[in-house]
């Protein structure tokens, strides 16, 4: 029945046929085919209970799933908490889409473990953030030669002084 797409496409219609297990590619394609009526339902979801966000974190990870699904449950507020603390465990383009929409709660030691993790993002991340990245500047132990990085991005050009203004003498002197 959900082959032949013969099942109203809807949240309890799902968690009823996978309960706590993971989707397979019955459901997933379900769930693709239905895309805008699943992305409609994550938004009507106010306050959803235990099982919806096991199946919402299902469709988040699950790379089968939309990228409409998908961006949709990274926008909803009530669904923060499946990636809030550790935004650094979804693909590239999540991240990507979560910076450009200032959606990652700004935290030092968030982003210096996403530093950590995801090199390649972080300039980004970091540009996404300058303000509070500015503000939060002796926190970071930015290395000297990342904080000539960060001075050549648009993003710190009125801020260069601030972060030349972190290096030490000590930084210039050391052997690292």
């Amino acid at each position: 029945m959900y082959e032949k797409n013969r099942v109203i496409a809807s949240f309890e219609n799902v968690l009823y046929y996978i309960g706590k297990e993971l989707l397979d590619d019955r459901i997933a394609k379900f769930v693709l085919s239905n895309a805008e009526v699943f992305s409609d339902e994550l938004v009507e979801l106010k306050e959803p209970d235990e099982d919806d966000m096991n199946l919402v974190d299902k469709l988040l990870r699950d790379n089968r799933t939309t990228q409409l699904i998908q961006s949709t449950i990274l926008s909803c507020d009530q669904f923060n908490s499946l990636w809030n603390s550790d935004p650094g465990s979804l693909s590239d383009w999540q991240i990507i889409w979560l910076i450009d929409n200032k959606r990652i709660k700004f935290s030092v030691s968030l982003f210096k473990n996403f530093g950590t993790n995801h090199e390649t993002l972080y300039l980004r991340l970091l540009e996404g953030y300058a303000k509070d990245v500015i503000e939060n500047i002796s926190e970071f132990e930015f290395t000297p030669e990342y904080i000539i990085q960060l001075s050549k991005s648009s993003e710190f050009e009125k801020d260069k002084n601030l972060l030349f203004a972190t290096i030490t003498a000590d930084d210039i002197l050391s052997d690292n």
